[in-house]
C-alpha cells in the first residue's frame, strides 16, 4: 500500500473517531490518562480536558490520543471555539510554526524567513544563530560633529602657543552583525592659544630674555663714557659754532 494511501485511510479512520466521541464518549470515562477526559484501552484519549490540547501519534496503522498542554516539535496549536488540538506544520524542517504554512523556528542548519526555511538568507540580511531567523543588516548611524572644544595643552588653556582642540559624536544606532561599523567617534587638530600667558604668570623664558635685555642695557650703560658739567657745556659751544659756520658759507654762496 502506498504512503499517500495510508495517510488517507489514517485520516478517514480520524474521522470516524471523532465522529465516535462525539456520539458515545462526550462522558467522563474512569482510568483515563491526565487531561484525558473520555478515553479507550487501545486508542488512548478521544476528548480531553479543558486547556488541554488533543494531540494523535501514529504508530504504522495504529493511531493512540493523547492531552497535552503543549505542542511537540513539529506541530503548532490549534484552536477552535470548542476544541484545542495540536495540528502537523506543513513546513519542511520547521521545529514550531504558527500556522499550518508559517514557521516560527526551523531546525538547525536552516533559518526562517518569511515564513519558511532556509539555508541561506537574502543578501540583505544576516543569520541570527540564537533565533534562528533572518534579520535585516542594520548600519552604524551617528551624530553630526560637536562643537571644538576650547585649546588646551596639560590641561591648560593658556601658558603655551600651540595646543590641541578636540570634538566628538555618539553613536545613534549600532550596527548590527554585517552591517556598515561605525566610523570614528572623535578627532583632534593642533590649535594656537588665545592666550599666550595666564593670568598673574609668565613664562621661564620671557623671563630669562628679558633678564639677558636688561644684563645688555646695563652694560651699554656701563661702557659709555663719564662726562663732567663742563665737558658737556664745552661740546654744546663747539656744536653752535660749527652750526654757524655752516649758516655763514650757505650766506656766502
Amino acid at each position: 500500500m502506498m504512503t499517500s494511501e495510508v495517510f488517507l485511510l489514517g485520516t478517514i479512520m480520524f474521522v470516524l473517531v471523532e465522529t465516535l466521541t462525539e456520539a458515545k464518549y462526550t462522558k467522563p470515562t474512569k482510568g483515563c490518562p491526565s487531561g484525558c477526559q473520555s478515553c479507550s484501552k487501545y486508542n488512548g484519549c478521544f476528548v480531553c480536558k479543558p486547556n488541554f490540547y488533543f494531540l494523535l501519534y501514529r504508530s504504522g496503522m495504529k493511531q493512540t490520543g493523547v492531552c497535552t498542554h503543549a505542542c511537540p516539535t513539529g506541530y503548532y496549536h490549534d484552536r477552535t471555539d470548542d476544541y484545542y488540538r495540536c495540528s502537523r506544520c506543513r513546513v519542511s524542517n520547521c521545529s514550531r510554526c504558527f500556522d499550518k504554512y508559517y514557521c516560527a523556528l526551523c531546525e538547525p542548519p536552516y533559518f526562517s524567513h518569511e515564513g519558511h526555511c532556509v539555508l541561506t538568507c537574502p543578501s540583505n540580511m544576516y543569520e541570527d544563530e540564537i533565533t534562528r531567523d533572518c534579520k535585516v543588516k542594520v548600519d552604524c548611524s551617528v551624530t553630526d560633529w560637536s562643537a571644538w572644544s576650547t585649546c588646551t595643552k596639560n590641561g591648560r588653556p593658556c601658558g603655551y602657543k600651540w595646543g590641541e582642540e578636540t570634538r566628538s559624536r555618539v553613536i545613534e544606532v549600532s550596527a548590527s552583525p554585517e552591517g556598515s561599523p561605525c566610523p570614528p567617534l572623535s578627532e583632534e587638530r593642533r590649535c594656537r592659544m588665545r592666550e599666550r600667558y595666564c593670568p598673574g604668570t609668565e613664562p621661564e623664558e620671557s623671563k630669562s630674555s628679558r633678564k639677558k635685555t636688561n644684563s645688555t642695557r646695563d652694560r651699554i650703560i656701563v661702557e659709555r663714557p663719564h662726562l663732567t658739567k663742563a665737558e658737556r657745556r664745552r661740546r654744546r659751544k663747539k656744536k653752535l659754532k660749527l652750526s654757524l659756520r655752516n649758516n655763514d658759507v650757505e650766506l656766502n654762496t
